[in-house]
């Protein structure tokens, strides 16, 4: 019996746990949001959501080729979303967003957690098209890796995979439930001209996907006190019974 109480209770702070640690989570990473930025070239944002930050950093290649690497630029954000200035791209729309027109720009976004899964994003604003490249992954990097001098081709052997995404528009984007890590990197494929896109929201999850109908924090405690108190009583009978 004593077994059994105590397998419950261990059941119970288990489920307790996970309710309290795989909740979804949505970054609104536009003006309407809670963020700090900090100002000029090489600048970094970081948006809070449910408790938890996450931080973003722009890079544009050094040149149009798509094998160039990349070097610091300067995000931006807007009513619509993130977007990016390379290091001689004029501040005016389009150009202020995140494309690929001329040199090939990225946002690097960062969790604190080293295996932190993201599950999505959608995009605010467009022009001309919307097709993304999307990494995630970096596990083995540390904290606030700089990118600088990586390239395109060299991302996957920094464990990163790659996701492709045509004409997202303004939909919601899914990356799905298997992949972790604590970087996710947005870019619109290096091949191509004329995408530019702001991007509104990141999404995650703490610990994979959430299991549906967890019990509230409050009724799992109460059940594991009510556990607690049967254990006690079952004490006390067996040593009087001794």
């Amino acid at each position: 019996m004593r077994k059994l109480l105590a397998t419950s209770i261990l059941i119970t702070s288990a489920g307790f746990m996970t309710s309290a640690t795989a909740e979804p989570v949505n970054w609104n990473t536009t003006t309407s949001g809670t963020y700090t930025c900090t100002s000029g070239f090489g600048n970094s944002c970081t948006f809070t959501s449910n408790g938890q930050n996450l931080s973003a950093r722009a890079y544009a290649t050094t040149g149009p080729s798509k094998v160039s690497p990349f070097e610091a630029a300067t995000l931006q954000i807007f009513s619509q979303g993130l977007g990016v200035n390379s290091l001689t791209e004029k501040n005016s729309s389009p150009q202020h967003a995140l494309d690929n027109d001329g040199r090939n720009e990225l946002i690097i976004f960062e969790h604190y957690s080293s295996n932190y899964l993201f599950t999505g994003f959608q995009v605010g604003w467009f022009s001309g098209g919307s097709d993304l490249r999307v990494w995630v992954g970096g596990s083995n990097l540390g904290y606030g890796y700089d990118f600088s001098g990586i390239r395109f081709s060299e991302l996957d052997g920094l464990g990163f995979i790659q996701f492709d995404f045509s004409n997202v528009g303004n939909t919601p984007q899914s990356l799905g439930d298997g992949i972790t890590g604590p970087y996710l990197i947005i870019s619109p494929p290096a091949e191509d001209k004329n995408d530019y896109v702001k991007i509104s929201q990141i999404s995650g999850a703490a610990s994979g996907t959430p299991p549906a109908e967890i019990p509230e924090p409050g009724t799992l405690m109460l059940l594991a006190i009510a556990l607690l108190g049967l254990a006690a009583g079952q004490t006390r009978r067996t040593c009087n019974a001794s």
